[in-house]
């Protein structure tokens, strides 16, 4: 029987790699410095890179198209591309998703401004006194949520990391939400030094995870494609 099946799969395999003759259609954001929409096929874009090279040890072309967070899941699960990257692997979004296999490892944060205590918080009602800064359409957590959706955390949104670190330096929100990667980036990059003396990183993370490509569950095509795109990844290792 598992003889069968691998030959099988191998079947299904070489069906989907032939009749890719165009180039798979990817949803993605801009979010350096994981992936930058200037420069997708550049090294320091190291998310774009990866897919581009895990697709290529099996012979499959990418194009990436470049939306706002907002939109880039939503069309995903809507059929307009082929997949969607990237994204925490949550319980929510393998219903509709398949996951693949890892593409980086992602810390989110909590930064405030020093001088301010969290209180060495431990779980999310212990922030309920302040207000979080956090971005629309970002994974988080489902306690995240539910906590938000009862009005028991005061969460302010923004559309992008860069507004929220203003509206901290601002003193517009408390705390917020951020992955560290991002963050390090941002200050070196957007602000100077005496602002970024004013800000904090708690030692305590909010979410520790791993990022993914997911690839729609209506695709006829997506448990073949996610399959390829694992061993590329493995090939490419």
């Amino acid at each position: 029987m598992f003889r069968q099946l691998t030959v099988f799969a191998l079947v299904v395999f070489s069906i989907v790699r032939t009749a890719v003759a165009e180039p798979l259609d990817i949803v993605i954001s801009s979010y350096p410095p994981f992936s930058y929409q200037h420069a997708p096929n550049s090294s320091e874009s190291f998310i774009t890179k990866k897919i581009i090279d895990a697709f290529a040890a099996v012979d499959i072309e990418v194009n990436f198209h470049f939306v706002d967070w907002s939109e880039n899941i939503e069309s995903a699960r809507g059929g307009v591309y082929d997949a969607s990257a990237f994204w925490f692997c949550d319980q929510q979004r393998q219903q509709q998703f398949i996951c693949s296999e890892p593409l980086s490892f992602e810390k989110i944060v909590l930064m405030h401004r020093k001088g301010e205590s969290l209180n060495n918080w431990h779980s999310l009602l212990d922030l309920s006194d302040y207000r979080i800064g956090a971005i629309r359409s970002f994974t988080y957590t489902s306690e995240f949520w539910s906590l938000t959706d009862r009005s028991m955390l005061d969460i302010r949104f923004a559309d992008s990391d860069q507004e929220n670190i203003k509206r901290l330096l601002n003193s517009d929100v408390d705390v917020i939400l951020v992955s560290e990667i991002v963050a390090s980036y941002l200050l070196d990059q957007e602000f100077n030094s005496s602002q970024r003396e004013r800000l904090a990183v708690h030692y305590r993370p909010f979410i520790r995870g791993t990022t993914h490509l997911l690839f729609p569950r209506g695709n006829a095509k997506s448990e073949a494609l996610v399959a390829l795109f694992n061993q590329g990844l493995q090939t490419i290792k």
